[in-house]
């Protein structure tokens, strides 16, 4: 119960989360504890470069297949026209995410917004798709948090 109520204060109150640092402190050093005893560290170095690599190769695959017109999201393949392609790209660079991500982001975000397509990916534009992108890691972590919090209380 105490590392719920910790992330708890984290997550919806973090001007609170002084007093809930140490229970959190204590629970990163012991998970760090625990995976230096268990891991070796050359192996561990290894499959770092190797889920690095993987990443740089799906960030290349995200960012050719947007070029090209058309994307697989969710079981479907997306037409993407060349102006929006463009500006998922920029808004992608500039947020420093994936470009298909950044895509569905800006599609989700400007149908909520009810902002019409932009040509390109002004301040505005790129603000509105990082409002939406926090707001769904926020609700992400909410769950993931709700999550936690149940598998700990008794």
């Amino acid at each position: 119960a105490d590392v719920g109520d910790a992330m708890a204060r984290c997550v919806d109150a973090p001007t609170r989360a002084d007093e809930s640092r140490d229970a959190l402190h204590a629970l990163f050093n012991n998970a760090h504890k625990l995976i230096n005893e268990t891991v070796r560290p050359s192996q561990a170095m290894t499959d770092f470069e190797y889920q690095i690599e993987r990443m740089i190769a799906e960030k290349r695959a995200s960012a050719e297949a947007l070029r090209g017109g058309s994307v697989e999201y969710g079981g479907k393949t997306l037409r993407v026209s060349a102006t929006t392609a463009k500006v998922a790209t920029e808004c992608a660079r500039r947020l420093r995410l994936d470009e298909t991500q950044t895509y569905v982001l800006l599609r989700r975000a400007l149908d909520e917004s009810e902002m019409p397509r932009p040509s390109e990916a002004t301040e505005e534009v790129v603000r509105e798709v990082m409002r939406f992108y926090f707001r769904e890691r926020l609700g992400t972590i909410k769950c993931a948090h709700a999550l936690l919090s149940s598998k700990i209380e008794p």
